[in-house]
């Protein structure tokens, strides 16, 4: 996937994001359903984050917070219905690799449920 810098837009006071963010999201999004198959969303389950390595093509200051937040949003409504199930994130990493830029995601279902 494609790698943009995380910036969001404003405009009349309301806080936009970036066109790239939305792109990412629905790619990441698209990627995800395409792996999915035809499985439900979940709606009650936890999910556990194993592994986010994010490979990026350059050098450029970027926060894996942003990174990662971007990443659930497009996995919101695709593999479970809110990103708050995701209740874990184990390992996050950014490195480069101006060849390849990629995400690298695992993700599992935890055995416990929202009460």
């Amino acid at each position: 996937m494609a790698w943009h810098r995380p910036e969001p837009s404003y405009r009349k006071g309301e806080r936009r994001k970036h066109p790239a963010d939305v792109e990412f999201q629905s790619r990441v999004g698209w990627l995800a359903a395409k792996a999915r198959g035809a499985a439900p969303v979940d709606k009650v389950g936890e999910w556990e984050l194993v592994r986010c390595e994010f490979y990026v093509p350059d050098r450029r200051r970027r926060d894996v917070d942003n990174l990662e937040k971007n990443l659930l949003d497009g996995l919101t409504g695709v593999i479970f219905k809110d990103d708050a199930q995701v209740v874990h994130i184990c390992d996050k990493f950014k490195k480069y690799d101006k060849q390849n830029p990629r995400t690298v995601v695992e993700l599992r279902p935890t055995s416990g449920y929202m009460r």
